[in-house]
């Protein structure tokens, strides 16, 4: 197989959340953005087969303690959130793969 090269612009915001995932699981962000492109290649629309084993955490900055004051009050809040793939975040348990996520779009709103 034959070497390619690819060429990819940057914004200064997307390449420090690509450093600092690649910092925090352990890889170099070259060979992070190469696994992005490997498992998302031709699934660029089509419905894929996956599905979740419905837990996910949330790492929430702005109104984190007003956030955690509500939850602590028994208060429920429904989360809708798109997001991007950006790599493993763990290893495969035998039940499933953490995976780490760019968030694009949020909103939270009480139930």
């Amino acid at each position: 197989m034959k070497n390619k090269t690819l060429s990819i612009k940057l914004t200064e915001k997307e390449h420090g959340k690509i450093m600092n995932h690649a910092n925090a699981i352990g890889v170099t962000a070259s060979s992070l953005v190469v696994g992005m492109i490997d498992e998302l290649s031709g699934a660029d629309d089509e419905k894929l087969p996956y599905d979740t084993t419905g837990y996910a955490l949330l790492d929430v900055g702005k109104g984190r303690a007003k956030l955690a004051k509500a939850i602590d009050g028994k208060q429920k809040f429904k989360v809708s959130l798109e997001a991007n793939v950006l790599g493993r975040y763990g290893s495969d348990d035998g039940v499933s793969i953490e995976f780490s996520l760019d968030i694009t779009k949020f909103k939270i709103q009480k139930r």
